[in-house]
């Protein structure tokens, strides 16, 4: 009996324009978040401190952060590929270039270093995150290379998403923080307000 072969789902150009609005937005409020200086989520600090294993200037955090994704979803492709789509393709390949770009908005706009403005920025960067998550997930024409190695190890090991999703954030944050050296406030109120919300997407 023959396998059928997995067929790769081509969403309307709606949905691509979409999905392309939430990573940018994604990308963009990692960026404002990275230049506030005030703390990333668990995977900002995964791919900061890859970044400076690397030895790239903080302006390289997208390309780090393309470069893990690229990983990742080669991994994927081949241990369960069913978690690689189009949409996971979108937003590998845009979500570095957006972050670049949310650097470039913040320097361009504040040459000072204020701290009010710093806290106004990392706020406004991690509340456009969630807008870019809200609308990526709603698209649903994938997920992105972490969450798609979380419902992975969720399958292999048989607990519940949410669970792993928790012990995966704390080893990224971990492994991250031993290059990064830097866990502050804003990872506090990240989790805080992820808390409040239903789905593990960054």
């Amino acid at each position: 009996m023959k396998k059928s072969k997995r067929k790769l789902i081509i969403p309307d150009k709606l949905d691509i324009l979409l999905a392309l609005i939430g990573v940018s937005f994604c990308g963009i409020g990692a960026g404002f978040t990275k230049c506030a200086s005030l703390g990333l989520d668990s995977i900002g600090i995964f791919y900061d401190g890859i970044r400076n294993v690397i030895g790239f200037p903080v302006d390289m955090l997208g390309v780090a952060s393309f470069i893990v994704n690229g990983i990742i979803i080669t991994f994927l492709f081949f241990a369960s590929r069913k978690y690689v789509s189009l949409g996971t393709l979108i937003y590998i390949i845009a979500y570095g270039s957006f972050v670049t770009i949310g650097a470039i908005i913040y320097n361009a706009v504040f040459v000072e270093n204020i701290l009010i403005i710093r806290i106004l920025f990392s706020f406004i960067g991690f509340m456009i995150l969630y807008i870019g998550i809200g609308i990526f997930v709603a698209i649903d024409i994938g997920v992105d290379a972490f969450t798609g190695l979380v419902l992975f190890l969720s399958d292999i090991t048989h607990f519940e998403m949410k669970y792993v999703k928790i012990a995966f954030d704390l080893i990224l944050i971990i492994i991250g923080a031993s290059y990064w050296r830097r866990v502050r406030s804003g990872n506090i109120y990240y989790y805080d307000s992820r808390r409040s919300a239903d789905y593990s997407v960054f």
